[in-house]
């Protein structure tokens, strides 16, 4: 919403196309009649009528049963089709590898397939350090850093019914396996828009992972860094949670994401 108003006030002389736009941003947060579309406009009453009459014409806005406008069904055939042609490895691959070339660690991508996260992508870094982690590969949602940051920006009945299906068992001494334990670090996750994975999946594997939106608005996926403590101890990847955060948001922006920063949590 500020996004919106901050484009609004930058431009002089708003034509006719610009309100439009600015119209659609404004309907995807709520429906509007027409003299709230006005005043959030800075327009008159009939000219917003006007506006809202060319945009239903062309389906992209219409008329609900409480007399209000909201998006139509040109918006989702656009969304849609924008959808089919994003692919999230592809936009992500220079956001990673900035990410490596900067910090000369290991980074990835990953999704959320049912219970699971994917590896969609990896960069290792130049020290000679194996992991379990490879393009294509599972691991736990529960015990890994992309696999937190995934969880955690979920809806909290989504994630009850993720973690109804897991039994969480140990694969280090540091593995969460208790539900309320795992809640609680959700929470700090929301929180600080960095999740955590402390030698809990790999010994000596640490790792802070950070989630992707794209224009729905919705994690569609995570970025991580990660390291031995032999070479980088836990102080020295801490450094770079700030790149991480920027990065996550960039990749977000560059998928469409629209929102704050760090995203608000859809509970």
């Amino acid at each position: 919403m500020l996004q919106i108003k901050q484009q609004l006030e930058r431009v002089t002389y708003i034509d006719t196309v610009a309100r439009a736009l600015c119209l659609l941003k404004l309907l995807a947060i709520s429906p509007l009649r027409v003299q709230e579309a006005a005043e959030k406009l800075g327009i008159h009453k009939s000219s917003a009528s006007r506006l809202l009459s060319t945009m239903r014409d062309h389906n992209f806005v219409r008329l609900n049963s409480n007399g209000k406008y909201e998006l139509g069904y040109a918006v989702f055939e656009m969304a849609h089709a924008l959808s089919e042609g994003m692919d999230v490895r592809k936009i992500g691959r220079p956001f990673l590898e900035q990410l490596n070339k900067t910090s000369n660690e290991t980074v990835h991508l990953a999704v959320l397939d049912g219970i699971e996260i994917v590896y969609l992508d990896k960069i290792d870094t130049s020290r000679p350090i194996r992991m379990y982690s490879r393009i294509g590969k599972r691991a736990h949602v529960y015990c890994t850093g992309v696999g937190k940051a995934l969880l955690a920006y979920l809806p909290d009945e989504k994630i009850d019914q993720i973690l109804a299906q897991i039994k969480m068992k140990s694969f280090t001494a540091r593995t969460i396996v208790d539900r309320e334990h795992m809640m609680n670090e959700i929470r700090e996750i929301r929180v600080n828009g960095i999740a955590w994975d402390r030698g809990e999946h790999e010994d000596d594997i640490y790792c802070m992972a950070a989630p992707v939106f794209d224009f729905t608005n919705k994690v569609i996926a995570s970025i991580s860094i990660s390291a031995t403590i032999t070479y980088t101890p836990e102080e020295e990847l801490a450094k770079y949670a700030g790149l991480l955060s920027q990065t996550a948001e960039a990749f977000s922006r560059a998928m469409g994401y629209v929102g704050d920063w760090p995203p608000p949590v859809r509970l």
